[in-house]
């Protein structure tokens, strides 16, 4: 006869086979799970999210776009000295039109975000974005 303390013993030794693998982490991300990313907004705490963004696996950031050139430059050239190629635009709408992205990070400054993060999700693409959302509750 088997009680609940047996049971919970059988059930916890053969989880491992029940569950799958990427549950538990045991895989790393192929090619075809890589997850593109665009940062929109290369300001100060872009630098911040974009560092945090290359420690995790299976997140390539495909694409920046600032409207200020020489961010975009020197975006592109930071992540150029890390061996990461990736496009620079300085107009969201041909980012979104060229670029095959998974996600749109926006980092704008709060007049500009609700803006970019509707464009993002009207382009079909998942948006983080920063707090605030928006500058009013009517924007919001």
């Amino acid at each position: 006869m088997m009680n609940r303390r047996s049971f919970l013993k059988s059930a916890i030794a053969v989880s491992p086979l029940l569950v799958a693998p990427n549950v538990l982490g045991m895989n790393t991300p192929g090619a075809n799970e890589t997850i593109n990313v665009g940062i929109v907004g290369l300001g100060g705490r872009s630098r911040d999210i974009t560092a945090t963004c290359l420690g995790i696996p299976g997140m390539r950031i495909a694409a920046v776009c600032d409207c200020f050139g020489p961010r975009v430059d020197a975006a592109r050239k930071a992540l150029a000295e890390r061996d990461i190629s990736c496009a620079g635009y300085l107009d969201l709408r041909e980012m979104l039109d060229k670029e095959n992205l998974d996600g749109v990070m926006a980092i704008t400054t709060t007049h500009a975000r609700a803006w970019v993060s509707c464009m993002a999700m009207a382009a079909g693409k998942d948006v983080y974005i920063e707090k605030p959302m928006c500058l009013t509750i009517a924007e919001g």
